[in-house]
């Protein structure tokens, strides 16, 4: 019988003492490094685990590192990152550890110890940021530098002219004062219409969710910003608008509150299931104490245990790993769609998404608006992402 290496027996030990599953190194492919479960029916644990390690602080935290969660064909979840010329799969379904890369055998026998060391040690500065991080820094900000360069090229006319299909939907505009002081009554009369559909419409608060015109009538509405009540409007629009972004795998959706409890955050979990083929939440910021004296850990715990374990999963790897927690304190609630045109949708309010404000009655304002991708990024994202825990 062969003797196994050190860097195998750590492997199995290692395994072993933190789950009580065995696995074994499978070598058999060119250019690949696979740690597979002794049981072909493999473990959701394993994979829990082997997401656990690569993401704790002291490896590849999410915050600093571009994993992609991906579903195959057969129905089943992957989570992926690119560090160091390496491709690391962990298969959810089975626990199933794939490193890929040309020098991959080199690669793991001299990091692969580093990261089971750092898992097991006390917090301290997470492996160097990958080259597939910076790159993705380098593309965003390549992209708002060349939408200036774009702009600043422009005449004044050509900018008013794309401001104009900016914000073509805006109900009331600044754009030729003379023009709306000719129609002011007739605005006056429309917007007053408009007030007794949405405050006469029985339909609206006999729904849990709100659907095709309904919905498309109270984000007219909303153009303008309004003070409306917390629970009975702001909660099921918030749930009904995030319903309808997660359908399209092409939305990509955003989501900052600086409050949140365990309800609310189940609501976000039961949508992310209801759409677990195409749900695409890019972002979650959120503070780290979030509901009172709970932390965000805390929080996270609470609702995913409200599901089943094979629910769980999902939870983590199309929810929760994308969470961020910006270190500037803040204020801000809002969730938002891009779409693949380029064009964002967003929900802004005073609203919390927390019992305190979606709980019990009380008024809060609210608003939503139409932007393009770039001044969404601008207006919304740049301030939060400049202030992440890293």
């Amino acid at each position: 019988m062969a003797t196994k290496a050190e860097i195998e027996v750590r492997l199995e030990n290692f395994v072993k003492s933190k789950t009580a599953e065995e696995i074994y190194l499978d070598l058999s492919e060119p250019s690949k490094v696979i740690i597979r479960h002794k049981s072909k029916r493999g473990s959701i644990t394993l994979a829990t685990f082997w997401i656990n390690v690569l993401q704790s602080r002291n490896n590849y935290p999410v915050q600093l590192y571009p994993y992609r969660t991906l579903y195959d064909k057969n129905g089943h979840y992957k989570v992926v990152l690119r560090v160091d010329d390496v491709s690391i799969t962990v298969f959810l379904s089975n626990g199933t550890l794939m490193i890929q890369g040309d020098f991959v055998l080199d690669w793991f026998i001299r990091r692969f110890s580093q990261i089971m060391t750092a898992f097991d040690s006390p917090p301290q500065d997470p492996q160097p940021v990958s080259d597939g991080y910076d790159e993705h820094k380098k593309n965003w900000t390549a992209f708002i530098d060349k939408e200036q360069a774009r702009k600043g090229s422009l005449t004044k006319a050509e900018l008013l002219k794309e401001r104009q299909k900016e914000e073509a939907s805006i109900i009331l505009t600044n754009e030729v004062e003379e023009e709306k002081q000719d129609s002011e009554l007739a605005e006056k009369t429309e917007l007053e219409e408009l007030e007794v559909d949405i405050t006469e419409d029985p339909e609206l608060f006999n729904l849990e969710k709100w659907t095709g015109d309904v919905l498309q009538r109270q984000l007219d509405y909303l153009l303008l910003p309004a003070v409306k009540d917390g629970p009975t409007y702001i909660y099921k629009l918030w749930k009904s608008l995030l319903d309808l972004w997660l359908e399209n795998p092409e939305n990509k959706v955003y989501i900052a509150t600086p409050r949140l409890d365990v309800q609310r955050l189940g609501d976000v979990c039961q949508l992310v299931l209801n759409h677990r083929v195409t749900s695409n939440i890019d972002a979650f910021y959120v503070r780290i104490l979030c509901d009172q004296n709970l932390s965000i850990s805390d929080v996270k715990k609470a609702a995913q245990g409200k599901f089943i374990s094979k629910e769980q999963v999902i939870i983590e790897y199309r929810l929760y790993n994308r969470m961020v927690y910006p270190q500037v304190p803040f204020h801000c609630s809002f969730i938002a769609c891009v779409n693949e045109e380029g064009h964002a949708k967003v929900l802004t309010t005073t609203a919390n998404f927390h019992r305190d404000h979606f709980g019990k009655s009380n008024s809060e304002t609210v608003e939503y608006c139409t932007m393009s991708q770039s001044r969404f990024i601008q207006r919304f994202l740049k301030p939060l992402n400049s202030s992440l825990v890293m």
